[in-house]
């Protein structure tokens, strides 16, 4: 989706860099999504659990960027983070030859989310675009992420942008299947 497209569907609609202000609304929205998985029995589709404090980090840390998209009325309609650090990215490590080819090859798609009224407009891959762009200014050559497979709308959306399945693997001691989805960045 391009922006374009996007005030097609949303007009009016402002993607811009999440900042510090932003976090808390984003922390809501992740919270509220994350209760929603727990009442439908599948807490699995989503393991963002980080503490809040945590979770704020990510919107001013040289490490991160969070992206934030909101109506013309400021309505958060979702976000999306991506990050080079975090324990996840070590996970990749065997999967990435140049994996350490610099501190900033491998960028970690951490999560996006899309409120729920909002859902199934293709704003998920927005998201990805952005960081993916702001990934590629910072040198990166690869985009990783990982997906529960039954998640459908987002395995769809990992493949669409153009990741590929790395492998599947359990998460201890949850026991909650995962895909871990590489995209090699082409320089732009």
């Amino acid at each position: 989706m391009t922006l374009e497209q996007l005030q097609e569907i949303l007009p009016g609609a402002t993607l811009a860099s999440g900042v510090r202000d932003d976090a808390d609304d984003c922390l809501r929205l992740r919270t509220a999504v994350t209760r929603e998985l727990d009442r439908a029995g599948t807490p699995e589709l989503c393991l963002a659990r980080e503490t809040s404090a945590e979770f704020r980090a990510f919107f001013d840390d040289r490490e991160s960027r969070a992206f934030v998209l909101r109506t013309r009325d400021r309505e958060l309609v979702g976000f999306g983070i991506a990050t080079y650090r975090g324990e996840s990215r070590q996970k990749f490590r065997a999967l990435i030859s140049d994996f350490d080819a610099s501190p900033r090859n491998v960028v970690y798609v951490k999560l996006i989310q899309v409120a729920p009224r909002f859902r199934g407009r293709g704003l998920q891959r927005l998201f990805f675009a952005e960081l993916e762009t702001w990934a590629r200014g910072n040198g990166s050559t690869y985009a990783v992420g990982t997906v529960s497979p039954h998640n459908a709308a987002s395995v769809k959306n990992f493949l669409r942008c153009g990741y590929r399945e790395a492998e599947r693997f359990t998460v201890e001691p949850t026991g909650y299947e995962r895909i871990r989805m590489i995209k090699e960045l082409e320089k732009k």
